[in-house]
């Protein structure tokens, strides 16, 4: 959709990622081989953005589009 185009190449990847299944942050830092810091950084503009939604708390969270 026309909004995905606003999102950054790393963004764009992480997103992509999770369309396919759910997955912690460390998951995602796994696949991607971004730090911590800056994989849960997108993870956070992704759900603030509403691109992304969250299932679980605390160290369960778990990642999905």
């Amino acid at each position: 959709s026309e909004e995905k185009n606003n999102l950054t190449e790393d963004e764009k990847r992480v997103y992509s990622l999770l369309k396919r299944r759910r997955l912690s942050s460390s998951e995602i830092v796994k696949a991607t081989g971004f730090g911590k810091t800056k994989a849960v950084s997108i993870l956070n503009n992704l759900v603030a953005g509403g691109y992304i939604e969250t299932t679980g708390k605390g160290r369960g969270i778990k990642y999905f589009a």
